[in-house]
Formats: structure tokens, sequence, C-alpha cells
């Protein structure tokens, strides 16, 4: 009952949202002087209606009080009670704009003290009330004060409108078509049919595996065949589902953009200055799962343009500039990516006053491009004082975090004078890709296709060139070199034969690899919540012989990560002392494990299921804790070390052991022995201080069973467990010690 609830007020939040903004667009639309139409007030006052008492039920109280205060001023307008002049006109507006954030923000105090604000200064007006003889009900009435922005967006009730020819407002770039028939689907519902066709996909690459295999043998050869022609089939009608699931996820920028109309009024309302909001590109599609993860930055781009980058319209006159600025905001699909870009046509970035900022710091400026990178240095910010504009002490390093975070590039350039265009580039969905296999040592990576500029082969020449100088010629211009075995913190093979060129954006980079396999779908999956990996990784993904393959973040590379051998990071646990007198039963149940000629126990209640031999992937990179990843039924696990063992060979047949804790994790053991029930006064604790600091799952104590001696592993407790959960990547545990 309380999940339906909830969707429901989901739903009413996205409803209403999209119903306001949609009346806010259509009161921009109006010409400056005009009247509102009796058939649009009469709309937003139905609307208004509306909104006071579903809200209410709701419990969005605020938005319930602001739209009576609304429904108030219109009531009085079209009773001819109220005069229809510039400052209800601009109440209007605000009130449509603020509702939406209201929507998102319920509980944010910045956002109740506005919306009084505005109830506040309705009732204000209303207590004048000069009752007009000759207005006509049919109008709001005057211009508002300063420029109204027009949206030439379609409308369900008033069909499209005509943009402005003098762009004084909000421009579209292009004329849209009236949108298809279309249904609304939750996004969970399109990550659970993307999550099953990823499976699909893995499940078809280990069928395509074993039909490759069947023609082999002579006696299987005309089976293997048929089931090659329908792997093959089955792999077309994957790629369609794959591409259906894509396009049901996609949905256009403009669903983004449009909800800046109402904040760049306000913003410029505010700061005194006359702006013009132009979008670009509105009709290029994205992921629905990264929209709203890019609100944020693009706010602060956007906040930023209008407090640093545009001037006041006395000092645009004065240097030959027309007197309104301009922010265009404009996207665009490149190759796997979409390009957003934030222009404004300002003053550009203060070369001068950033060199003072950085100078104070103790920070030498040298040049625009080093002021450039200055910016994106967290906490750099030129304002003296913060202000409720952009000056919060919050530099574009928040959007750098936020866009890397998306798997994202962020970009600025800028001309003193002429103004700051600052560009984002994000993965077009996150969900299915194609890309291609290389392998370093036994270590085998994915590289997503869209992000790769071309692949060469590596002559001796420039293998001698990357070697030395970490720079290699491509087409005329000199590129940064890493070396995938560098990345991966293994030895580099003698002779490098290839060359992977990636790139995004303006920014290139290559790596340098031992071997190309092939090209693949990449169905990307997270790596276990407790694995500590660089940044660079972002998953692993099953190539159709059952082997993982980490798969690699272009836009990391991309930002100089990799460079120089990675530091292995140290125990995801520390080592701490088993006490017995926290257990009150009297004995522990045991799994014994073999692994080389060393013996283990492991507590019955971390342990999971006892998987056969199973293809476990080395990477050394993960860090000293783990030997390597392996796949379970389509989900990425982590093998963690045991004590004492150096990892295990590649060739070797192992058994896996997956744990209940830390989740999608295993052991890789030879055998499993038997298992027993061990009093506590039979374990000899250990002394932590003789325990050798390995990374390696600690030892709780020691006990003798069938004549030879076992280590009993401390795995997490209870307690320990219930403090993992998502987002617990590189937590410590607490209470390490055998489950009871």
């Amino acid at each position: 009952m309380e999940d339906s609830i909830e969707q429901m007020k989901l739903e009413f939040v996205a409803s209403a949202s999209e119903a306001v903004e949609r009346l806010s667009r259509r009161l921009a639309t109006t010409q400056d002087g005009e009247p509102y139409p009796r058939q649009l007030v009469d709309s937003v006052f139905r609307t208004a209606h509306s909104l006071r008492g579903t809200a209410g039920m709701f419990g969005f109280d605020e938005v319930s009080f602001l739209s009576g205060a609304l429904e108030n001023l219109l009531e009085a307008l079209r009773a001819g009670e109220l005069a229809g002049t510039s400052e209800a006109a601009a109440l209007i507006v605000d009130v449509l704009d603020h509702i939406p954030l209201l929507l998102r923000n319920e509980n944010d105090d910045e956002a109740k003290a506005a919306s009084r604000r505005l109830a506040e200064a309705i009732r204000e007006l209303l207590a004048g009330r000069p009752a007009p003889q000759a207005e006509k009900v049919s109008s709001v009435g005057e211009a508002s004060a300063g420029p109204r922005e027009t949206a030439n967006v379609p409308d369900s009730e008033a069909g499209p409108a005509t943009a402005r020819a003098d762009g004084d407002a909000v421009r579209r770039g292009a004329a849209q078509a009236a949108p298809p028939l279309s249904v609304k689907v939750d996004i969970a519902i399109l990550d659970a049919i993307m999550n099953t066709v990823s499976e699909l996909f893995s499940s078809q690459l280990a069928l395509s595996g074993i039909a490759r295999a069947l023609p082999r043998n002579s006696a299987t050869r005309r089976l293997g065949d048929d089931l090659l022609k329908t792997s093959y089939l089955v792999h077309k009608r994957m790629l369609d589902l794959e591409v259906s699931v894509i396009e049901a996820r996609l949905v256009p920028m403009t669903m983004l953009f449009d909800r800046f109309s109402g904040e760049v009024r306000r913003l410029a309302r505010r700061a005194g200055k006359a702006i013009d909001l132009v979008f670009l590109g509105e009709d290029t599609r994205i992921d629905r799962a990264l929209l709203d993860s890019l609100y944020d930055p693009l706010l602060h781009i956007i906040r930023n343009a209008v407090d640093h980058g545009i001037e006041p319209s006395d000092e645009r006159a004065a240097s030959g500039k027309p007197v309104q600025g301009k922010i265009v905001l404009r996207a665009a699909q490149e190759s796997s990516h979409v390009r957003i870009d934030v222009e404004d046509d300002g003053r550009g970035v203060d070369v001068g006053r950033v060199r003072e900022v950085a100078e104070a710091r103790g920070i030498a400026v040298d040049g625009l491009e080093s002021a450039v990178d200055m910016i994106f240095e967290p906490g750099f910010s030129t304002k003296d004082r913060p202000n409720d504009i952009s000056g919060r002490g919050v530099g574009l390093d928040a959007v750098k975090t936020q866009i890397e975070g998306l798997g994202g590039i962020v970009n600025l350039a800028t001309a003193p004078g002429r103004g700051t265009s600052v560009s984002i580039w994000v993965p077009l969905t996150l969900a299915i890709s194609r890309g291609i296999v290389v392998e370093e040592g036994a270590v085998p990576v994915a590289i997503p296709l869209g992000c790769i500029v071309e692949v060469l082969r590596a002559d001796e020449a420039l293998r001698s060139e990357a070697s030395s100088v970490g720079f290699v010629d491509y087409r005329g211009d000199t590129l940064p070199v890493v070396a995938l075995a560098d990345m991966l913190g293994i030895a580099k093979p003698s002779a490098p034969r290839f060359v992977v060129v990636l790139g995004l954006g303006a920014k290139r980079r290559a790596i340098l690899v031992e071997r190309v396999l092939g090209e693949t779908e990449i169905v990307s999956r997270p790596l276990p919540d407790v694995l500590a990996a660089p940044g660079f990784i972002s998953g692993a993904t099953e190539l159709h012989n059952g082997r993982p393959a980490i798969v690699i973040q272009p836009a990391e590379v991309l930002r100089g990560q990799g460079e120089g051998t990675w530091q292995p990071i140290g125990p995801f646990w520390p080592t701490s002392p088993w006490n017995p007198a926290a257990y009150t039963s009297g004995s522990l149940r045991l799994v014994v494990v073999r692994r080389d000629e060393s013996r283990y126990g492991l507590p019955f209640g971390c342990l999971k299921e006892i998987l056969p031999e199973s293809q476990v992937v080395d990477v050394p990179v993960l860090g000293r804790t783990w030997e390597g990843l392996f796949f379970v039924r389509g989900l990425c696990h982590g093998s963690i070390r045991l004590p004492g063992n150096c990892p295990a060979k590649p060739s070797s047949r192992v058994k896996i052991i997956t744990l209940s804790c830390p989740e999608r994790c295993g052991i890789r053991v030879d055998d499993a022995i038997g298992d027993c029930e061990i009093p506590l006064e039979a374990i000899s604790p250990a002394n932590q201080a003789e325990v050798p600091d390995t990374g390696s799952v600690p030892i709780a104590g020691t006990f003798k069973w069938m004549g030879r001696a076992v280590h009993l592993l401390a795995m997490p407790s209870p307690d320990a467990r219930r403090a993992l959960g998502p987002g617990c990547r590189n937590r410590s545990y607490a209470g390490l010690m055998p489950s009871p």
C-alpha cells in the first residue's frame, strides 16, 4: 500500500510539473504589451485550483498554499476586481516558475521562504485592488517589467507558438513536429527490462561459445554448425530488442532545457540584467536516467554565466555590444555521447582576477590555459562574498565531479571580452554498448567503441618514442600515451603491438596494448560494493567464453587517469582480535577448505554456495585484498585473497565458495574437505602482532581437525553485515569475528 501511494505521489509530481511548465511557456509566448487571452487565464486558474487540493492530499502543503494564493489572484482578475498590471503578470509567471521547483524541493528552506514571499506579494497586491472600469476580464493586462521570454514549443492546448523575431526571449533553434502518441513508463520498469536484456546477452554469448566449440569434434560438427546458426539468429534478434529498449529510454533534451527558462528569468531579474536564452538541438535525445543528473551541473554553469559572464547593460553598450546578453544552450549527439554546450557572449574569464585569487592561495597561474584549469579547483571562487546567484564558495569543481560521475568530461573555452563556452560530454545511454576486447598479459579489457578513434599497429619506432618520452605522433598531433600494463599494475610486454587512440570532444589519448581480440557487446556490470578499484575501471563484462573482462572508462583515461603504475589499495577490512566471549553458543560450525597445502575454516554463516570450477581473471590493480573477478549468473563477483598464498595460476582448476557477506564476493579453493563443529575452547586465538599484513582475510585463530592445523578465517560479523549496503565501497568493516 505504501509503495502504491509513493508511486502515485511520484506520478503527481511529474504530471503537475509538466502541466505548470507548459502553462508558463504559453504565458511567455505572449507578445510584450498584449494581454493574456481569457482562455489561457482560465486554464491557469483551473490548474491552480486543482493543484491546491491535490497537492495538499499528497502532503505538499507549501505547493497547496501557494496555488491557493495564485487562485485568489486569478479569480480577482477574471471577476474584474483587479487591474491586469505588469506586477500581476510578473507574479503569475513567477509563481508558475516556482511551483515545479517547490515540488522537487518541498523540504528546502530556501524554496519555502521564496514561496511565502510570493504569497505575501499576492496578498499585498490584492489588498489594494484598484478595480478597473474599462478593463476586460479576458485579459491580464500590460506587459511585464523588462523583456518577457518566449518559447516556441508545441502545446496540446494552444498549438505551436511563433518565435519572436527580435529574439527578446527564450528562443528555439528549430520548429518541432507534434509529438506522437505515447505512454508514460516508470524508469524502474525500463531498468528491469534492460537488466533482463543484459542477462539474455550473457546467456547468448555463452551459447555462442559452446556452439563454436562443438565443430572441433567430428562427432558434434553438424550439431555445432546448426547451433551456431541458431545462435547468430538469436543474436540478431537480441540486437533488435536492445535497440528497442534503448529507444524507449531516450527522451528529448527539451524536457531538461525547458526547466531553465523560468530560472533564467528569475536570475536575470535578480541581477538586473537583460538576457536572451536560446535553445538549440533540444530534440537531441538522451537516456532518461541521465536527465535529472544533468540538471544541477547545468544550472550551476548557467548561474555562473548570469553572474560572472554577462555584463550589465550599460557596460555592454559602452563596449559596443548589444544591450541584451545572450546565453545559448545547445545539445547534439556525437557518436555514442551527447554534447551539451552552455555559451555566453559576456566578458569571458578574467585571467587577472583568477591569478590574483590563486596567488593569494599560494598558487601560480601563468596564462589563459592555467587560469581555466584553476577554475575547476575545489572551492575556487572569484567572488569576494557569496551571493544568492552563483557565488556560494563552490567553483566549477562541483560540475566536474558530477559530470565525471556520469562517465563524462567537461571542457571550458573562453575569449576575454567575447564570452565563455562550457562543453559537456556524457554517454548517450548507460545501457548496453559495443566495444573492442584487448588483452594485456592474461587480463582481458573491454573498451567502449564510441570513444575509440582508431586502432593502429605499433612499430618499433613508435614503441620507442612512447617509452622514452610518453608521447606519440598521431596524424600531425602529439598525443600523450599510457601503457595498459602500467594501468593494470602488471609487467610490461617486451613489445606492445597495438595503439588504441581514444577521443572525446577535443581530448585525445593513446593506450599501448599487447593484443586486440575483436569486437563484443559490453554488458557492463558493477563491481562488488566493497571492492576498491581505480577510477578508470567502470565495471566488468562477461565474454562469450565465460571469462570476465574489466571495462575501461574512457573519460577517466582521457583525464589522465592510469598514468604510471597504480599502487594497489590496502585491505578492505582491518585486522582485529577475535573475542570468543561475544558468542552465546559454545561452538562454531565450520566448512573446512584446502588451498595449496593450507587448510582454512569458514563459518557456515558466511557461506552462500560452493560452485564448481569457474573462470577467474586475476586483476592485480584491484588491490592486495583481491585476486580477481569472476561471474556467477550474470553478476560480477570479487575473489578475496586467502592469507599466506601466492596468486593462483590462471590455468588452475579451482572451486569457488561464494559468500553471503561481503555480497558478491567469493574465495578460490582447491577443494572443500568437509564440515565440522568446533568448541570455542578448542580454538587458539591468533596473535595479531604475528599475523603479517598481507591485505588478505585475517586469521582469527587456529584449531586441530583430523590431525591437521586449520586456520579460522575472521569473516564479517552479523553487525558488520547490517552496516553494509549500497555505496559502501572502500568502507572498512567493524566487528570482525566469525559468524556463529
